[in-house]
């Protein structure tokens, strides 16, 4: 006789939301104090939408569809927050949170006790309870195990952490952040519960990418989720599962079948979950996939060890070894997410093969195994830094890597200034970038740029990026316009005729900083508007703006912002990168001003503006006048026309590599001529 599962579809799940994106912000105080608190972790449990707090105690959070989801709120100073939200669709929700002091504890840590025999045989046994003992654990690292606190009483080990764990998974590409609520092992059984909270690691080429997306499909097959949507879309068989109704047997060590169960699947609708009946304990046996555990073994047919022993394999049709698994269920039935969850895990116990699969087999929510397999596809083409470079504006071939990882230069995010009256860091001589916009005046010191070269800013209701590359000493800023206004940028680590690469963390597209322009990526052939800066001293910009703020280096940061990393770069006339042609025209590393007007492009030189301190000019039928300032040694260029005019402060060798059929002035215009 057949058996029914009967399904509830979960109702909000079954239409396609208003907004393409809910954005869930709101503010994180103490809750005796009000004070704001900063740099808590704010994250969608089992997923990768995450955020941190900010000076102000705000956060900011996209969700992709509306539904229910579990916020989690960390912060080692407070008790953590974790509550099950339903969220709406709407466009925009706001939701502030008061959070509990911790109650100060005082702890002796003996740095010897943690090098002992006894701290690491229970670390060791956590992390083989909690990451597992899989070909997937064995590269999977706990990056802080000393937040780790081990009790052990009666043969009892628990363990807790006041702070999130942080798990690198090179198996999947997953860096796991886990809340962890409380583990214990006792014997043979171990139970643990908590938060994940995941962000995708960097691959550092092509075979590596390939080897997570298929370690990713490795661990979604035949696991609970797997099984359960298979249930939900009603095709379990048609996956590769066989399930069974079991029983204890009279020792209570092993499970005997009772029979088979032809799965039939009837929805029933409900505003909460699919509900899923089920007679007893199942015995789940997923052909799909061979048994790591037991390469070479043939179970038992009829009879499998169950919770007092080790599993038994079943070797399936085609030879391997199968995956088996029990579950029982107290109250007789489950509740599923549409995602493939189960929404009440206190009623039920896994045994077996799901039992043995931990930490380092868990994927995030989202995780789709058809966007896998496309993504899989995607990925047939040549990378850097984790980035697709073809196709490309500018050929794969002629993009370098500088270095440095994928943000191993660090963006501002969160830009800080001052006033100019109230700083004490800057020197007169310093060099800063200045922009004004609607009146409001800012400068970026070039000493902090050359170790961020991204700014993601917001002046004047306006959102702006401010970027610097050292090696073409080109500083230039945009405006973000609505496409990508809450996109932020970030460093890419690779490089085009010795330039910076910027890419957007919304698409992964790369930007040339010197064109404007994406050069891969879905955002390929898009353009940022510029906005005209002033490159000059600071002495010279404040007596300029008086009232003008002035950037200060990220707080918490380590670095040494005086110590240039540059020195001597500008003397030398050799060039670390290959470009894609140089002319003798001027030495490489002249300071010009390039000029566009249309589609013509001219180059100023410093050195003999220097000598003229005024000109007058007209290119392309647009009059403009550039002015050497001999106090700051800077140039300024007005023109009535300067809607139509584009200029870039750089090196003599950056401009010509990206304008070859360019006009050079060097005291008369001239054709720029290749080597």
């Amino acid at each position: 006789m057949p058996v029914k599962i009967f399904l509830t579809l979960l109702i909000f799940s079954s239409y396609t939301s208003l907004f393409s994106q809910i954005i869930l912000r709101g503010k994180l105080t103490e809750n005796h104090t009000h004070s704001p608190i900063s740099f808590a972790n704010v994250f969608i449990a089992d997923t990768e939408i995450g955020t941190v707090s900010d000076e102000e105690g705000n956060y900011s959070l996209n969700i992709p569809t509306p539904g229910q989801a579990e916020i989690v709120i960390s912060h080692i100073g407070y008790e953590p927050i974790a509550h099950i939200l339903l969220i709406p669709d709407i466009q925009e929700l706001e939701l502030n949170w008061n959070l509990t002091p911790r109650e100060t504890e005082t702890v002796e840590v003996d740095i010897e006790s943690k090098r002992s025999r006894t701290w690491k045989r229970r670390l060791n046994q956590f992390l083989n309870g909690f990451i597992g003992e899989s070909p997937f654990a064995e590269k999977c690292e706990l990056l802080n195990p000393e937040v780790l606190r081990f009790t052990e009483k009666n043969g009892v080990l628990a363990v807790e952490s006041a702070e999130l764990l942080e798990i690198e998974n090179s198996a999947t590409g997953f860096k796991i952040l886990f809340s962890l609520e409380g583990f214990k092992k006792e014997g043979n059984l171990i139970s643990y519960y908590g938060k994940p909270f995941f962000e995708p690691m960097i691959p550092h080429d092509d075979k590596e990418a390939k080897s997570w997306t298929k370690n990713r499909e490795m661990a979604y097959l035949g696991s609970p989720r797997h099984f359960y949507r298979s249930l939900v879309e009603n095709k379990a068989e048609e996956e590769g599962f066989e399930v069974f109704q079991v029983k204890s047997s009279v020792n209570g060590q092993e499970f005997e079948r009772i029979k088979k169960l032809s799965l039939e699947a009837l929805p029933e609708y409900d505003s909460q979950s699919w509900k899923i009946e089920v007679p007893g304990t199942l015995e789940i046996v997923y052909e799909g996939e061979p048994d790591w555990r037991m390469k070479g073994t043939i179970g038992n047919t009829s009879s499998s060890q169950g919770p007092g022993g080790n599993a038994g394999g079943i070797r399936g049709p085609s030879g391997p070894v199968s995956q088996v698994s029990w579950l029982q269920v107290r109250n007789k039935q489950l509740l599923v997410d549409s995602f493939g969850y189960l929404l009440e895990q206190r009623f039920t116990h896994e045994y077996g093969f799901w039992a043995a699969e931990k930490i380092a087999e868990l994927l995030p929510r989202t995780f789709e195994i058809e966007a896998a397999l496309q993504d899989e596809e995607q990925i047939k083409g040549p990378r850097k830094n984790g980035f697709l470079l073809s196709p490309s504006l500018v050929g794969a071939g002629n993009i370098q890597p500088g270095g440095p990882p994928r943000d191993g230069i660090a963006s501002i995010d969160r830009p800080r200034f001052a006033l100019a009256e109230k700083e004490k860091f800057m020197k007169e001589e310093d060099w800063v970038i200045g922009i004004v916009r609607n009146g409001k005046a800012r400068a970026y010191p070039v000493f902090i740029l050359e170790r961020h070269e991204v700014v993601n800013d917001r002046l004047e209701e306006e959102n702006i990026l401010i970027t610097y590359c050292p090696l073409c000493g080109s500083g230039m800023a945009f405006l973000k316009d609505s496409s990508h206004a809450k996109t932020t940028f970030g460093v890419s680590g690779l490089l085009y005729n010795s330039n910076l690469l910027l890419y957007d963390r919304e698409t992964e597209s790369l930007w040339s900083q010197i064109m404007g322009k994406a050069i891969t990526g879905p955002r390929m052939g898009d353009s940022l508007k510029t906005i005209p800066i002033v490159f000059t001293t600071w002495k010279q910009w404040e007596m300029l703006y008086p009232a003008t703020e002035v950037l200060r280096n990220p707080i918490n940061s380590l670095l040494d912002y005086r110590e240039d990393p540059y020195r001597g770069y500008e003397d030398e006339q050799r060039l670390n990168f290959k470009v894609s042609g140089t002319s003798r025209k001027l030495p490489n590393k002249t300071r010009v001003l390039g000029v566009k007007v249309g589609a013509e492009t001219i180059a100023y030189s410093y050195p003999a503006l220097k000598k003229e301190k005024s000109v007058e000019s007209e290119f392309n039928g647009v009059r403009f006048e550039l002015n050497y300032d001999e106090m700051s040694g800077s140039v300024t260029l007005n023109s009535a026309y300067s809607d139509q005019i584009e200029y870039e402060h750089v090196y003599w060798f950056a401009w010509y590599a990206f304008y070859p059929e360019t006009l050079v002035w060097d005291g008369k215009v001239r054709r720029a001529k290749k080597k």
